[in-house]
């Protein structure tokens, strides 16, 4: 006798033959299971683009960055306007070598804060009563190719002893090694029409307008 539960042609669950759902073909990959999804009556998900370049930095931090240049270029401009007066001090890193005492001269017809003269008058000739070494102007540059007119330079006891030294050892000009002064400038003046020499029986030449100015607690480097 047969069991009436079979009798339809039914195949019971869990025997292995009920149908099975279709998997989606190799290499059709998201759309195909887009399209299983939207057949199903489901709802596709938009589509998130791929990021290229790597992560990008928060904005707030490009802001931190034109905010920090902002800050220099104000301290800069700051410190630029800060030098230039008479009265003002700076504090200046002069390059040298020992020779650059007797080497460098300046040539100006007229007097500074009522004392200090170059070596020669305006026409580069020397002046029948020559300054006092502590009262006579020479032009130097800083690292920086800032031109001053500084008064006695070498009489700064930290410069005396670097030129003894050096002289002491007999060291011509190019055997000399270049060193910094680092002084502190008291700004007197500004000269605007001056001539330079840069080395003892050379020519003068015009050179750009320059601040006289006091040298003192000088240190060598």
């Amino acid at each position: 006798m047969s069991d009436s539960s079979h009798s339809g042609g039914e195949t019971p669950p869990g025997s292995g033959s009920e149908p099975r759902p279709e998997t989606p073909a190799a290499g059709t990959g998201g759309d195909a299971a887009a399209a299983t999804a939207v057949a199903g009556g489901g709802t596709q998900a938009p589509a998130v683009p791929a990021r290229k370049g790597g992560l990008r930095r928060p904005r707030g931090f490009e802001w931190v960055l034109v905010g920090v240049a902002a800050l220099i270029a104000w301290k800069l401009w700051d410190w630029r306007g800060s030098v230039t007066g008479p009265g003002k001090t700076t504090t200046a890193p002069i390059t040298l070598v020992s020779a650059d005492r007797d080497d460098l001269a300046c040539a100006f017809g007229g007097t500074a804060a009522g004392k200090y003269r170059c070596e020669f008058d305006a026409n580069a000739k020397p002046w029948p009563n020559p300054p006092a070494p502590t009262e006579r102007l020479a032009p130097y540059y800083t690292t920086e190719r800032q031109l001053y007119l500084i008064p006695g330079l070498f009489e700064q006891s930290a410069l005396q002893k670097r030129y003894s030294m050096d002289t002491g050892n007999h060291l011509q000009r190019d055997q000399q090694k270049r060193f910094v002064a680092r002084c502190e400038l008291r700004l007197l003046e500004k000269v605007e029409k001056l001539k330079t020499r840069w080395l003892r029986g050379g020519d003068f030449n015009d050179a750009e307008g320059a601040w006289v100015a006091e040298p003192k607690n000088c240190t060598v480097e």
